[in-house]
Order: structure tokens, then sequence, then C-alpha cells
């Protein structure tokens, strides 16, 4: 009787607990809220519409290299070995580490005209360029530039610009001497040049090359600090075997501008390249000093070798080694003639 009332009492809690769903009193629900739904739908569409057209869109570049394996003919292939490591295998995380090392990332960046950033004017945003735009800001590296400042680019003509720029501070850098050498304070410049000719401030020395491609569109150029170039591109940066057991190297980097980004690993790989070509140059230059310097020692002690033995028979009157040894040998048979006949 208790097992029964037990059963019954579980049969009613599984009833009670369970989840009871009225489709018309939802529907209810959503009636009574519909002006919510209303408004809901467009903020949504509009919020990611925002978002899409007026934030900064992040690009990503990716190349890979072979590195090539160094053959295990020499005796650096057992050490290797012993180390359960392969040359080829060390020679990729040797390429690994140069490719992501802070020099050769500067010397990449040097090689690009990355010093001068340009950009596209928006209502909400400027959009950075890169490559063919028509222009190229040409400055004098001797002379001092304001970093981080924009300095706009106002088209008036087909032959004139407006050169406008406006700032309560800024710092003075010095490419020449690689460092900031001052400050400048409320600038406000506005005047109008020609294009290829060069503008010369007490702060800025410039030559706006060319002409931009569009000629209505207000563009702007600024002018980075070496060090905050590589470094962004030392960060931005990644470098991996594809596999723990690969000889190919994955190169990854991330901007703003994919053309930039382009640029920066194609010009990458190249200075990789020349760095190698120097590194082998410089080892087999050495390795022909070391032989011709060999060849110098070897010589000068042949020529004294020589010089002691024509001394040794000169001393000992003898002309020739070869006619001596047979002087001696027709002695000592006409020495053992004698004896046999006595």
């Amino acid at each position: 009787m208790a097992e029964n009332n037990h059963k019954a009492g579980h049969s009613n809690f599984n009833k009670d607990s369970g989840l009871n769903l009225d489709p018309k009193k939802i529907f209810n629900e959503v009636i009574r809220f519909w002006w919510l739904f209303l408004i809901s739908v467009p903020v949504c569409y509009g919020v990611v519409e925002i978002m899409h057209r007026y934030s900064i869109p992040v690009y990503g570049a990716i190349m890979t290299v072979i590195v090539d394996e160094q053959g295990d003919k020499d005796s650096k292939a057992s050490m290797m070995d012993g180390f359960g490591l392969t040359p080829g295998m060390s020679n990729v995380d040797n390429q690994i580490a140069v490719l992501s090392s802070w020099d050769m990332i500067r010397n990449t960046v040097e090689q690009l005209d990355f010093y001068v950033s340009y950009f596209a004017q928006g209502r909400m945003k400027d959009t950075e360029l890169y490559g063919n735009i028509g222009m190229k800001v040409v400055f004098d590296s001797t002379h001092v530039q304001p970093l981080n400042v924009p300095i706009y680019i106002i088209p008036v003509d087909d032959n004139s610009f407006r050169l406008k720029i406006s700032c309560e501070e800024a710092s003075l850098y010095d490419y020449d001497q690689n460092r900031v050498t001052g400050m400048v304070q409320n600038v406000n410049y506005s005047q109008i040049h020609r294009y290829n000719e060069t503008v010369i401030t007490p702060w800025m020395a410039v030559n706006i090359m060319g002409k931009p491609g569009n000629r209505s569109q207000e563009l702007s150029f600024v002018f980075n600090h070496p060090e905050h170039v590589v470094s962004q591109y030392k960060y931005a940066l990644r470098v991996n075997k594809t596999n723990e057991n690969s000889t190919i190297i994955s190169l990854y980097v991330t901007g703003t501008n994919n053309e930039k980004n382009i640029a920066f690993l194609n010009k990458l790989t190249d200075v990789l390249i020349e760095s190698n070509l120097r590194q082998k140059n410089k080892i087999a230059d050495n390795t022909i000093t070391f032989i011709e310097s060999q060849l110098v020692n070897i010589s000068d002690s042949l020529r004294l070798a020589g010089t002691e033995l024509s001394d040794f028979r000169t001393t000992n009157k003898i002309q020739s080694v070869t006619s001596k040894g047979d002087y001696l040998f027709s002695e000592v048979q006409r020495i053992e003639s004698e004896i046999s006949h006595l």
C-alpha cells in the first residue's frame, strides 16, 4: 500500500513541474509589446549599418616562405643529430627569429614609404591610402617635421592646392639624426601652394610631387615616428612554422590597409633574401681569405725547406740525392764482391 502511494505522489510531482506553454497567451504578450519590436528592429539595423560604414576595418595578409635545408654533409650535422635536431629544422628556427627581429623589421620599414601616411577625408572617418594615389610627399630629412599631426591638402585648381595645418602642440622630428629635436606650439597655417613646389616653414619642409588622382577630394598626410612604425609591425607580425616538422614558414600581418600589408610582407622577404646573401658572401670571403693566408704560409714553409735542402747539399757536397745513392749502392756491391773472393 505504501508503494502505491509513493508511485502516485511521484506521478503528481512530474505533472506539476512540467513546462506548460500557452501559445495563445504568448501571442497576446507579443501583440501587447508590438511597438517594442517595431522600434528595436530598425534601431539594431541602424547600429549595424553605422558600425559597418564608420568603423575602421582591419585586414590580414599572409605569405609562406620555403626555407632551404642545410645539408648534413658537414660535421655540424652529427652535432645537430646529437641534440635531436636536423640542420634544416635549426635553420627554420633561425630564420623565424631573424624575420621577427627588430632590426629586420626596421630595415624593411626603411625601404618602404611608411614614414608618411596618407588619408582620404570622409564625413565620419578617414580612410588610409597607399600605392597609386597620384601624389607623393617628399620631405627634407635634414629638416624637422611635425609628428602625428594631420596636414591637409585641399585642391584649389589643377596646379595649386591649399596646405592647412592646425595644432596646439607637436613634436619636431629630425629623420636625418633620428631623434626629436624640439616642440612647436599653436600652429595655424593655411596657404596656397603649387604642386611640385617646395614648402619650407620653421617646422616643416615638404614637396607635394604629382597631383591627387581625384582633384575634388581632400587628402591629408601624417609624419610617423620611425620607432612607432617599427613597433607597430613588430607586434602585428606573426611568424610560425606551418607544422613542427616543416621547413615552410608562414608570415601573417594585420593592418588597416591591405596594400601596405602586402607591400610589407614582400619587402620583408626581399630583405631576408638580401641578408642571407650578404651572410653567404661574407662566409665565402672569409673562407677565401683563410685559404689565401694558408697558401702564403705553406709557400713560405716550402721556400724555407727548399733553402735548407740546398744549404744541406752544398755543405755536404751532394748535388743529387739519387746519384749519391747510386754511388753508395755500387760501392756496397764492390765490397761484397771482394769479400766473396777472399
